[in-house]
C-alpha cells in the first residue's frame, strides 16, 4: 500500500482504520498501520475460502501491564 510517498497517508488505509474506528474503538496511525491494514484486506478479498491473514502490528510504543 503505497501512499505516493514515503510516510504518507494511503485513501484505502485512512477508509479502512476509520471503519475499525468506529465499530471497535481501535486506533490505527495514518501512515504505517492504516496502510498495513489496507494490505492485509487486499491480500484477504484475494484470498481462497477458508485461508487465514493475519495483520500484526509489530510496534507499538504503550507498555503491556499485567493485570
Amino acid at each position: 500500500a503505497y501512499g505516493g510517498a514515503y510516510g504518507r497517508p494511503h485513501p484505502a488505509g485512512d477508509r479502512l482504520a476509520r471503519a475499525l474506528a468506529d465499530e471497535h474503538g481501535l486506533a490505527l496511525d495514518g501512515t504505517y498501520g492504516a496502510k498495513g491494514l489496507a494490505a492485509a484486506a487486499a491480500l484477504a478479498r484475494r484470498a481462497p475460502a477458508g485461508a487465514t491473514v493475519l495483520y500484526w502490528v509489530t510496534f507499538d510504543a504503550r507498555a503491556l501491564v499485567a493485570g
